[in-house]
């Protein structure tokens, strides 16, 4: 827990950039779990369950590469965060655009935080996804960038999560089950499975896991080139991690 406030604590504070325009925020009343969907034309997506919160944040910035210093940034992207009633519950829209961005200079670094999220939906491009303390479904799909979860709720849901020049990061805890099918082109796969009953199934190789965990009928798939990809079933997947890399701290 005194992990989690840390983490928290350097992601909201704040870090000075003049290539950096804050956007804003949006207040979202919600109740009980929700749902993400985030689309982003390009840049850093962060979801976290806070609950220290009533109800939905989310915090867009503005990032320009070709920014010099001593230049006045100016607003080039556009956003909208809306919740809508879906059939199993209340789904949080995030979404950017960038309607001229021909040199592919611009970015959009979103945070979501709500005290409970259940299912997650996440695509950008030369961007990293990182999820902390969510539960349910995960489609995580970025062009470029780190992609990292870590979870201590029970994950029995299908996850797909998918990247190109980049790392995957997934930490569960041993209660959780699945199939999976890891793969890392230009790279390795690793299974590192401390709690619960797995059985490493044929095929598996050093840049391939294949394997069950705690008789999973739920899929997990992973892909990735020219990166790693690390599955840690632990007891605690956030207290337990190693010091964080704050390298993807937006702001």
């Amino acid at each position: 827990m005194k992990r989690f406030c840390f983490l928290l604590i350097f992601l909201f504070a704040g870090c000075k950039s003049h290539q950096i325009l804050e956007l804003g925020a949006a207040n979202l009343n919600t109740v009980g779990p929700v749902s993400i969907e985030a689309n982003s034309f390009g840049g850093n997506i962060t979801i976290v369950v806070d609950e220290t919160l009533n109800s939905a944040k989310v915090q867009v910035a503005q990032r320009d590469k070709m920014l010099k210093k001593g230049e006045e940034p100016r607003e080039q992207i556009t956003w909208n965060a809306s919740v809508q009633n879906g059939a199993k519950g209340e789904i949080l829209f995030v979404e950017t655009l960038a309607n001229h961005n021909p040199l592919k200079t611009l970015s959009a670094d979103i945070i979501i935080r709500a005290p409970n999220i259940h299912h997650v939906t996440a695509n950008t491009a030369n961007g990293d996804i990182t999820i902390y303390g969510v539960s349910g479904q995960l489609s995580l799909i970025t062009s470029d960038g780190d992609i990292k979860v870590a979870t201590p709720l029970v994950m029995n849901n299908d996850v797909i999560i998918e990247t190109r020049r980049g790392n995957i990061e997934f930490r569960i805890r041993g209660e959780s089950s699945a199939k999976i099918d890891a793969t890392a082109i230009n790279g390795n796969a690793a299974l590192n499975m401390r709690y619960g009953d797995g059985q490493i199934l044929s095929g598996t190789t050093k840049s391939r896991v294949s394997a069950l965990f705690n008789d999973g009928v739920n899929s997990y798939t992973m892909r990735t080139v020219d990166g790693n990809i690390s599955i840690d079933i632990v007891e605690d997947p956030i207290g337990s991690e190693p010091l964080f890399n704050t390298e993807w701290i937006s702001w």
